[in-house]
């Protein structure tokens, strides 16, 4: 009996700690998150990077600077690169039963810097750190220019907006209008009316929160601006989702349709890369809501814009959502998420890529040209390739309820375009690849070469169709040079050493057409990628006796093959060159001679006996070989 109740109290014990251990589960995050520093965040009015910044899920939350949990700090530390922090959270409702910790650790980055970008770091619904609002409203309708996506949106007299809108379901949307609000995980209640249950922050996302909605229902003839300020990547990508009102009226103009528009300017106020995305009736991109509401919805989907040239650097997105009152009221609406880390799992409008380039100028197995790294925090740098042929290759899709109807690359050189290709070879997976010819283009084969990808999709059950475009690293075609062979150049013992180089220009110009390249000459590898210091007499090139290795420069004859001189467009070669005495063979060698005893007049010498002899002469007789 004695056993049973010890059995029943550990029992009782071990159903305790599981309870306690349900009830206090630690926090979640990501187990390795990234800041951008606090000289980058300066350029974007952005304070120093804290503990704030790191998107954590969990009631009163307690961060610690030690595994142990011993050494309480406050949640505006500072983040320091590569620094592991440690975070609990005390749930309501249970008896200030702290949980175990998270680790985090914050790994500082250079480019693609959005702080706040999934709007976790606001504490309350009134507010969204790190963004500025702004609205138009007028009831007779939009001043002049106001045409959907060819609208300026510079042209439109905003006011700023300083608080938010509250997330209430409960508003009256016929007659009040929602700019702009905080949006917390659950059902769309704008469609509350409809058996669609379409979800407010982005779904697929890790341990999402929130996101950001503008607009609202009430067609009442508004605009909602939001800008934010960034470090730019190579590109900058984003969340959302669109509600926008349907029309049976086909007999108005497109023009009169909501539009939801993107931009990118630069810290000088030049434009970037923009998108805009209009209501269009026929688009099966969009799914007309259940229920009578007039409304047409897209899933959660992510847009890309270029921003490589502009790479750490300091820039501005706008996002407009714009309702249209004046022929008609008709109303959109948008959800906005992760700006910057955009998840792309659900891809409704059809997009196109291109994958980067990976050749080298003289993609031969002796060239000296290391293959280009791309910085992610600058500018693309032309990838330099041999001569064509050339692939270019990448990925579609073609989003929700569409097909691919067709894909173009288009080649410019100079700004120029010079050739086009279309419907490559296509995988069932979505990959192609084009294999582009010297015979595609209208220019000679050699140069710079920008290149673009169209691709033109339809919708399945209708005639609508739309399009993706996106551009491609440069690509540089450069002279590829042969491998040269060694040489070993014998000099009559007391002459100066010489050695005519240009005797290996055919080598080295290989299968480039002679007369469309130059071969020049240095003795360090250096000299020769820097183009000076050339050895200015290749013909009768002198040094002591010994061994030297040479460097060959391979590039464009630009005055014969009538481009434009290209910087760092070349290949480079090397090759020994051994000057050596030539040998001295002795004139008075002793006959060989052998008794033919057997008479059947054959008989075997050993030739090697003569070596020592053959070598009398040479200073060092190691350096030779008989045969």
């Amino acid at each position: 009996m004695k056993n049973l109740q010890i059995y029943s109290i550990l029992l009782l014990f071990f159903v305790g700690v599981q309870e306690l251990v349900a009830q206090c589960p630690p926090p979640q995050g990501e187990a390795l998150q990234s800041f951008c520093g606090a000289a980058l965040r300066a350029q974007i009015n952005e304070p120093p990077a804290n503990l704030t910044d790191l998107v954590v899920v969990g009631d009163n939350l307690q961060w610690y600077s030690d595994a142990g949990g011993t050494t309480p700090i406050p949640n505006t530390t500072l983040l320091v690169d590569g620094q592991t922090y440690y975070v609990s959270q005390t749930t309501t409702g249970t008896q200030d039963c702290e949980s175990s910790l998270l680790a985090v650790q914050a790994v500082e980055k250079y480019c693609n810097c959005v702080p706040n970008g999934g709007f976790e770091r606001d504490a309350t619904t009134s507010t969204a750190s790190g963004y500025s609002f702004a609205y138009y409203d007028i009831s007779s309708g939009y001043p002049n220019g106001h045409q959907q996506c060819q609208t300026d949106l510079n042209s439109i007299p905003l006011q700023t907006k300083n608080n938010l809108d509250p997330v209430n379901s409960s508003i009256n949307f016929s007659n009040f209008d929602c700019y702009a609000y905080i949006l917390t995980p659950g059902p769309d209640s704008f469609m509350s009316g409809s058996s669609t249950t379409q979800i407010r922050v982005e779904p697929n996302t890790p341990y999402n929160q929130r996101a950001i909605g503008l607009n609202d229902l009430a067609a009442i003839g508004s605009m909602s601006v939001m800008t934010k300020e960034i470090i730019a990547g190579q590109s900058f990508s984003f969340d959302y989702a669109l509600g926008m009102e349907n029309t049976t009226n086909t007999n108005l103009p497109s023009v009169v349709l909501p539009f939801f528009k993107v931009q990118i300017w630069d810290q000088n106020n030049n434009l970037v890369s923009e998108q805009c995305i209009a209501f269009e009736r026929n688009s099966c991109r969009f799914i007309e809501a259940p229920g009578g509401l007039g409304l047409n919805y897209t899933l959660w989907t992510c847009m890309e814009l270029d921003t490589s040239s502009i790479a750490g650097q300091a820039a501005t997105v706008v996002f407009a959502m714009s309702d249209v009152k004046g022929v008609g009221a008709f109303y959109g609406y948008a959800y906005i998420d992760n700006l910057g880390n955009a998840s792309c799992s659900n891809d409704v409008f059809g997009k196109v890529s291109i994958d980067e380039p990976t050749g080298t100028a003289g993609s031969s197995a002796c060239s000296l040209l290391a293959p280009v790294n791309q910085d992610p925090c600058l500018a693309p740098v032309a990838v330099q390739s041999g001569p064509f042929p050339i692939s270019i290759c990448g990925e579609y899709d073609a989003g929700r309820g569409a097909y691919l109807n067709n894909l173009a690359l288009d080649l410019y050189q100079n700004g120029q375009l010079v050739g086009s290709l279309v419907n490559p070879p296509i995988t069932p997976t979505g990959q192609y690849c084009f294999n582009v010819q010297a015979s595609d283009i209208s220019v000679p084969p050699y140069g710079s070469f920008t290149y673009s990808i169209n691709a033109d999709f339809s919708c399945v059950t209708t005639n609508f169709t739309d399009s993706a475009m996106t551009t491609g690293i440069p690509i540089k075609i450069c002279p590829q040079a042969g491998c040269p062979s060694d040489v070993a150049a014998c000099i009559v013992a007391g002459s100066v050493p010489s050695f005519d180089l240009t005797q290996k220009d055919l080598e080295i110009k290989g299968s480039m057409p002679a007369g469309d390249v130059l071969v020049s000459y240095f003795e360090t590898e250096q000299d020769a990628h820097q183009d000076q210091n050339e050895i200015t007499n290749p013909t009768a090139y002198t040094k002591p006796l010994g061994s030297y290795t040479l460097y060959a420069r391979l590039d464009y004859n630009y005055s014969a093959i009538g481009i434009p001189a290209e910087s760092d467009c070349y290949d480079l070669v090397s090759f020994e060159l051994d000057f050596m005495v030539s040998p001295h063979l002795p004139s008075n060698l002793s006959d060989m001679a052998l008794c033919d005893d057997a008479q059947n007049g054959v008989q075997t010498f050993d030739l090697t006996s003569q070596s020592a002899a053959i070598l009398a002469n040479e200073a060092t007789p190691a350096n030779f070989t008989l045969t």
